[in-house]
């Protein structure tokens, strides 16, 4: 985990059952890629990939028309 995120997250299976939408955002988008690429497989971390950049497009308060495709 990158020291330059901050304090490492809670631990989620003990604490997600109250996360609001924007902690789980937060979440997917800071934390997940760096926790899961060691316990995902290639294939399924790139579908996670996939995810996250989607999370990433759809909290922005405008999609463009470019962005858009990427979905």
């Amino acid at each position: 985990m990158p020291s330059d995120i901050g304090r490492p997250p809670r631990n989620i299976v003990k604490h997600s059952a109250g996360f609001k939408a924007v902690k789980w955002a937060n979440w997917i988008i800071l934390f997940s890629l760096p926790l899961l690429k060691e316990r995902l497989s290639q294939n399924h971390f790139l579908g996670w990939l996939n995810f996250v950049e989607a999370v990433q497009l759809c909290i922005q308060p405008r999609i463009d028309l470019e962005d858009l495709v990427k979905i």
